[in-house]
């Protein structure tokens, strides 16, 4: 689909020399891309999925761009834990 764009990141490049991609977090790239690609609220639909808090600030940063709830939607991948010893 030509009207869809997806970009890849890792946000730890020293544990893959040969990665040629952004190297930034989620919540930085979703500021560039927005910008760099005129995204407006009223005609793009935001998807993000990984981590919960990743997905929440970049949320976040939509909202205060002016995405409505029914134009972001989100995949969680990783679900945090106990954390040892909190029993």
């Amino acid at each position: 689909m030509p009207w869809f764009k997806f970009v890849t990141t890792i946000s730890r490049p020293w544990e893959d020399a040969s990665w040629t991609g952004e190297t930034r977090r989620v919540d930085d790239l979703v500021r560039k891309y927005a910008d760099l690609w005129g995204l407006r609220p009223e005609t793009t639909t935001a998807y993000l999925c990984g981590h919960p808090s990743m997905c929440e600030n970049g949320q976040g940063i939509l909202k205060r761009a002016g995405w409505q709830k029914g134009s972001m939607f989100e995949e969680v991948y990783f679900i945090p834990g106990k954390e040892a010893g909190a029993e």
